[in-house]
């Protein structure tokens, strides 16, 4: 993420030094998404930088600020899944169809 800049200290980390969203509602053992690359957008537009709660109808995709409209995630099986374009209802965040809880992201 070339628009980003590593912190000096841990101390002196702020939202421009994170390249990552992280989901504060992921669960152990369960196919969760855990954290992945901060180019969301949601029903179209940039996702900005805040916490974003999930709801069923939203569209999410990812824009071609960096890796071109690419993206990753780690899972909280320990995999890395890729994916691009369109993710209807947040698909990658609930695999299982319908929300079975409120996925929170927190997004730098």
């Amino acid at each position: 993420d070339e628009a980003r800049s590593p912190a000096e200290s841990f101390a002196g980390l702020k939202d421009e030094n994170i390249s990552y969203f992280i989901n504060l509602t992921a669960r152990e053992g369960i196919e969760d998404v855990l954290f992945g690359d901060r180019n969301l957008a949601v029903n179209g537009k940039a996702a900005k930088a805040e916490f974003l709660t999930l709801t069923n109808g939203m569209d999410l995709s990812l824009t071609r600020e960096i890796h071109d409209g690419n993206g990753l995630v780690a899972m909280a099986d320990g995999s890395v899944q890729h994916f691009s374009g369109a993710l209807k209802n947040g698909s990658f965040l609930q695999q299982a169809g319908p929300v079975a809880h409120t996925n929170v992201l927190l997004i730098p």
